[in-house]
């Protein structure tokens, strides 16, 4: 006899049961038939229904992510480009001046190469802070992950902006005495 196949005297108790009102007898035999019951499945093709709804899902959000990524990394460059031009622009003006009041083949030469080597010094200045600057975000960004310490963090930047605040209307109060009597 399979599983699924019920003995007839289960069935006869539970329906014998049913009809003479014996509700403790009738639930046993009904548990009995149940038990020998196969346990319920989900309807085939359920699996890969619903991998089908969470990967274009989860392709979205990769593609979010790295839309994000990319912007971040568009923002970085950026502002690299904006220190670098910020070192480079005072330190590169003089050669390429005197990279036009260059009047021989020699002149030009030095006055390239002069500019070469500012660049490269400014370009060598900038790594060293771009890489100091890596450094501390990096021994910031874990403690800041905790949300007791980014909460002190923001406590302390507010105080700070505070004092900054009270500060700048000191210093910048009417200093007159408009009010003392004149010598």
């Amino acid at each position: 006899m399979t599983p699924t196949q019920t003995p007839p005297d289960a069935l006869e108790r539970w329906l014998a049961a049913e009809r003479s009102g014996l509700e403790d007898a009738a639930e046993a035999a009904l548990a009995e038939l149940l038990v020998e019951l196969p346990p319920p499945a989900p309807p085939a093709g359920f699996a890969e229904r619903v991998l089908a709804q969470a990967l274009p899902a989860r392709r979205r959000l990769q593609r979010r992510a790295r839309g994000w990524r990319t912007a971040l990394g568009l923002a970085a460059a950026a502002a690299l480009l904006l220190l670098l031009s910020a070192i480079l622009l005072p330190v590169a003006a003089p050669a390429v001046s005197a990279l036009l009041r260059a009047a021989s083949i020699g002149g030009l030469l030095k006055a390239g190469i002069d500019a070469v080597t500012a660049a490269g010094q400014a370009l060598a200045l900038a790594a060293t802070f771009a890489s100091k600057l890596l450094l501390l975000v990096r021994a910031v960004a874990e403690p800041l992950a905790s949300p007791p310490v980014a909460a002190l963090a923001g406590v302390c930047l507010l105080v700070s902006a505070l004092a900054m605040r009270l500060l700048y209307d000191l210093v910048q109060r009417d200093r007159r005495w408009v009010c003392a009597d004149p010598i």
